[in-house]
């Protein structure tokens, strides 16, 4: 098995992370997280769509990334920082469950042992130019929509902060950015290793070691899945709750006003999403369409907005479906219909042979009806054949 192979057996759960390789340690560590994670340091919030920053050309300039030992002052790496920080490089990226992961090949045995101690995640670096990324500021915080950054400059071990992780992507959580499937013990450096009796050779030790470890990682993997199991039953035992009495179960429903509440407010937000669109269609001389039965409002939302996405040249090919509610999704609403307006007072679609009429009304209530399209669309059928004079009829003079 070269170090590929083994790189992908890490990436694949086949092998523990970490696993020694010749001179070096294989660690399977998160480059980068997608969805929502605030920056409390500078008072933001940023979003990383899932769609960009796992996908294949994301992955492929991933390859190389350095991995250094904590973030420089300066945020990014030169040459002295590389130097004094550098601890390896991403030699495999992949996606996994929605975020930017990579196998990295750790050269620096103290920096391996601290990955492997639980106590160190990950945090990455890249820099936006001013087209890659949108910032929309709020009454009390601002959004930053980090879309295909210029570069990739590294990804940083960091320290946990307590149970709240060390990097932005670990969101408040604990740190996850580094897997570990086997412990501290069996990353120990060349000058702490302990010699074995009768002459015993390392690479039986190292052997040893990669075996333990992948039972170790069975071991989680079984517990994972009975925890699994566990939670899929337990909405089965959750069906039925004691009664006022005790005496054994009573299926728990919704009681019909909380279910009269839950509709009425159902079919406000729904009349509201329809209104608001409805504003923006009319400008282009149709109806937004009502919802369908037991249409819920974000799936409502995603139809009508796919219907004049087309007209948004930041957001035409965006996956609706993967950006999560709250002020994401609203920011790229409004961009969306802003950009239809903007299409509607000065179309540019407009098939040839075709006219648009575009009404609105004036500050005095008036309602004023513009057409738009070619020239000939609107008056080529007034127009007259054209005539050509052929010959003068100009009598002869008499002899």
């Amino acid at each position: 098995m070269n170090e590929l192979d083994l790189a992908r057996a890490i990436r694949d759960g086949a092998a523990p992370s970490p696993s020694r390789c010749g001179n070096a340690w294989l660690f399977a560590i998160r480059i980068s997280g997608t969805g929502i994670a605030e920056r409390k340091s500078v008072g933001e919030t940023a979003y990383r769509p899932p769609e960009v920053w796992t996908g294949a050309e994301m992955q492929q300039r991933a390859a190389g990334l350095p991995v250094i030992y904590g973030h420089p002052p300066k945020k990014t790496l030169d040459g002295a920082e590389y130097v004094k920080r550098v601890v390896g490089a991403v030699v495999l990226p992949y996606a996994k469950d929605g975020e930017l992961w990579g196998i990295a090949r750790v050269f620096d045995e103290e920096a391996a042992a601290d990955m492997a101690s639980g106590e160190f995640s990950t945090s990455p670096c890249a820099n936006f130019g001013p087209d890659d990324a949108t910032r929309v500021t709020g009454t009390d915080s601002v959004l930053l929509i980090e879309r295909d950054p210029s570069m990739l400059d590294h990804v940083a071990v960091v320290l946990n902060n307590g149970n709240i992780g060390g990097g932005v992507w670990d969101k408040g959580g604990p740190g996850a950015g580094i897997r570990i499937d086997s412990t501290k013990e069996h990353i120990v450096s060349e000058e702490r290793e302990p010699k074995t009796e009768g002459g015993a050779s390392k690479e039986l030790g190292d052997k040893l070691d990669t075996v333990l470890g992948t039972m170790a990682g069975i071991a989680d993997m079984c517990a994972s899945m009975g925890k699994r199991l566990d939670a899929l039953e337990k909405p089965k035992a959750d069906a039925l709750r004691p009664d006022p009495a005790g005496c054994g179960g009573a299926p728990v429903t919704e009681s019909a006003a909380v279910r009269h509440d839950r509709e009425r407010d159902e079919a406000e937000a729904l009349a509201d999403i329809q209104s608001r669109c409805d504003a923006v269609a009319t400008t282009h001389g149709e109806r937004a369409p009502a919802p369908m039965a037991g249409e819920r409002p974000r799936a409502y939302r995603e139809r009508l907005l796919r219907l004049y996405q087309r007209h948004s040249k930041e957001y035409a090919n965006a996956d609706l479906r993967t950006i999560p509610d709250g002020n994401v999704f609203d920011a790229i609403e409004n961009s969306i219909y802003a950009d239809s307006l903007r299409e509607a007072e000065r179309p540019t679609d407009i098939p040839q042979g075709r006219l648009r009429e575009v009404s609105r009304r004036d500050p005095s209530g008036r309602v004023i009806t513009e057409f738009y399209g070619a020239y000939d669309s609107a008056f080529s059928r007034f127009k007259q054949e054209p005539r050509r004079v052929t010959h003068l009829g100009i009598p002869a003079k008499a002899a």
